[in-house]
């Protein structure tokens, strides 16, 4: 028995001091496990932003880009024709290009309408689509785009309801207009309102990650140039083969 006694008197046990010294080392590794985490995560969530404007942006050129490539050349006098207006960032053209948007398909004539929709008092807005389909069909409702022009009235471009968001944080939405001379060559079409169906365009998208370490680094930019900065670009010639 007094053996015994000895033996567990004589096991060392931990100090308050060791253990406290310990708890402290758990404490660093956890923080800095934390921090490996938490840089991780917003280096997720920043390539998911980059991502995600890159995929919508590229979206928006396409169907833009097939759509003007099969652009309708209306009757100059009644039919609809291609508007561009600079200032208000708004486009819509006839076009021959079917579509597919959510559950319903248009084929045959429609009219495409994009519009650049920024908030009063922000710098950012979000990039909708509309369109509408050629009922050329029904006397009743005679939407020819080659004879009516008309047919943009059947889109809202007051209030949107009809219109589909494409592309959010979206600062510039611009076309460049090129016409053709009498020698075929390009020539740049210096105007803020374009109504006739041009050649070639250029357009550019000015996008924002949808990122909200890269949203607080835009709004608490200092200057316009700070704000450029982190805008990314995205830029597509289209050549417009004109269906006669």
């Amino acid at each position: 028995m007094r053996n015994q006694q000895r033996r567990m008197t004589g096991r060392r046990r931990f100090t308050l001091i060791e253990i406290a010294v310990a708890m402290s080392i758990f404490a660093i590794l956890m923080l800095i496990l934390m921090q490996i985490f938490s840089a991780t995560q917003n280096v997720w969530r920043s390539s998911s932003g980059k991502t995600d404007a890159y995929e919508s942006a590229r979206v928006v050129l396409e169907l833009l880009g097939n759509g003007l490539e099969n652009a309708i050349k209306t009757n100059a006098s009644t039919g609809e024709k291609f508007y561009y207006n600079k200032t208000n960032s708004e486009l819509w053209f006839p076009t021959m290009t079917t579509i597919r948007l959510d559950s319903s398909a248009i084929s045959g004539e429609a009219e495409y309408y994009f519009k650049l929709d920024i908030p009063s008092g922000q710098t950012l807005g979000t990039l909708k689509f509309g369109y509408a389909k050629d009922t050329s069909v029904s006397a009743s409702t005679n939407l020819d785009f080659r004879t009516n022009s008309s047919a943009r009235s059947t889109l809202d471009t007051g209030t949107g309801t009809n219109l589909v968001p494409m592309l959010d944080n979206v600062q510039t939405f611009s076309i460049e207009a090129f016409s053709k001379d009498s020698a075929g060559q390009l020539q740049y079409i210096n105007s803020n309102t374009i109504s006739d169906l041009p050649a070639a365009v250029i357009v550019t998208l000015k996008v924002l990650d949808n990122d909200e370490r890269t949203i607080t680094r835009f709004k608490n930019a200092a200057t316009n140039a700070d704000r450029e900065a982190l805008l990314r670009t995205f830029r597509r010639i289209i050549y417009v083969n004109a269906t006669n």
